[in-house]
């Protein structure tokens, strides 16, 4: 099924529930996660050369929930694009069959103000988006268990909603 899960982080809570969820899941699958930290470029001189402590520290939660799950784990930072084109981009060149990540869960305006990384991915990618949605991601003290509900959207279901052009549905175990 799926063999390599791909982890965006942002370094934030909910994408430490993300990546609990992934490292569960990967585990489940005997599959290898890659955690991804994109920061996009300011294009000041000087200001890009180092991604920085943020990122190691997003990424050190990849590798330390790994590493307590049995799970193959790998992590890599990138610098320049968008999030949503870096983490598309780099899941269909590196080979991850799924990948893993939180939404913020706004709303309304603040949502079309805001725009989402998690939906340009969902709308992006050729791979299956699982998302982790935030209210229930934040109401947990715990690493995610995964007997929530989650929402995933696999690219062959995208038409299948005429108004947004994609596909989530929600179900629990």
């Amino acid at each position: 099924m799926y063999k390599h899960i791909l982890l965006p982080t942002d370094g934030s809570d909910r994408s430490r529930r993300a990546i609990a969820a992934g490292v569960e899941l990967a585990k489940a699958l005997n599959a290898r996660v890659t955690g991804l930290y994109v920061r996009e470029s300011t294009y000041i001189p000087g200001a890009d050369e180092d991604i920085g402590p943020r990122a190691e520290e997003a990424l050190s939660i990849v590798a330390q929930l790994a590493k307590e799950a049995g799970v193959t784990s790998a992590c890599v930072s990138k610098l320049g694009d968008a999030a949503s084109d870096a983490i598309t981009r780099f899941a269909a060149e590196n080979g991850c069959d799924l990948i893993v990540m939180a939404t913020h869960g706004r709303t309304g305006r603040r949502r079309l103000d805001l725009g989402s990384v998690a939906d340009r991915v969902v709308r992006l990618s050729d791979r299956p988006v699982l998302l982790v949605p935030a209210r229930e991601a934040e109401s947990r003290s715990a690493p995610c268990n995964c007997r929530r509900p989650i929402s995933i959207c696999a690219s062959s279901c995208r038409s299948s909603s005429p108004n947004t052009g994609n596909s989530i549905s929600r179900s629990s175990r």
